[in-house]
């Protein structure tokens, strides 16, 4: 038995390394979509280094996220938001990992190989970042319809559960979602599924958050 667990500890770096290998590599491979969107909707994918999140405009083409998610969900909302941020993980670690000053190996490792609960995290943005950790996308209609889709079914209930309290600032709120987190479906895997969903450009499998950044529309 201790041989056993010996053997599994000595295998730990080289299945690190592999899964490393394949995320940068299969997240290097392009699938769906053109590079050149030049359709009238402008959407983002912003990343803060480890988790890359959906960004879609507050109102458009006759969708309302208010409706969903009214001012009463936010301990105070953003005045002038224009867009709305979506990201889905693993309750504990996405509602205690605001930055990676907070992370913990323990909830990072219960995230990976435990059977836990998903989360919507929900926030509204005045303005999207243009840089390095932001990706600009121009969205047919068509294409904005079926992110609106895909986010809308992420939530758990035909009634929206809301974490009261629970976001990082007052600007944001976490919901309960379906689905469960692992090392293959990552929250940022969750955002690349958006995309292939909607015929948008990203790679083929990107647990980490700068392969979606690579793709880059325009």
């Amino acid at each position: 038995m201790l041989r056993r667990l010996l053997l599994a500890l000595a295998a730990l770096p080289a299945l690190a390394l592999l899964y490393v290998v394949l995320g940068l590599g299969l997240g290097a491979i392009p699938v769906g979509g053109r590079d050149d969107g030049d359709g009238p909707v402008e959407i983002f994918i912003v990343s803060n280094g480890y988790h890359a999140s959906l960004v879609l405009p507050l109102r458009a083409h006759g969708i309302d996220w208010t409706e969903r998610h009214p001012p009463e969900h936010f301990v105070r909302p953003a005045p002038g938001a224009s867009h709305i941020w979506f990201g889905w993980g693993e309750r504990d670690f996405y509602m205690e990992t605001r930055t990676l000053a907070d992370l913990r190996i323990g909830t990072a490792l219960g995230a990976l190989f435990a059977d836990k609960e998903t989360v919507m995290h929900v926030a509204l943005w005045m303005d999207p970042a243009h840089g390095a950790d932001a990706r600009r996308i121009m969205a047919s209609r068509a294409q904005h319809l079926k992110l609106t889709e895909f986010v809308r079914a992420a939530f758990a209930g035909p009634e929206l559960q809301l974490y009261h309290g629970r976001g990082y600032g007052p600007h944001d709120a976490f919901y309960a979602a379906v689905g469960r987190y692992s090392a293959i479906a990552t929250c940022n895997e969750w955002t690349s599924r958006a995309l292939r969903y909607a015929g948008i450009r990203t790679g083929l499998w990107t647990p980490f958050a700068h392969s979606i950044l690579w793709h880059r529309d325009g």
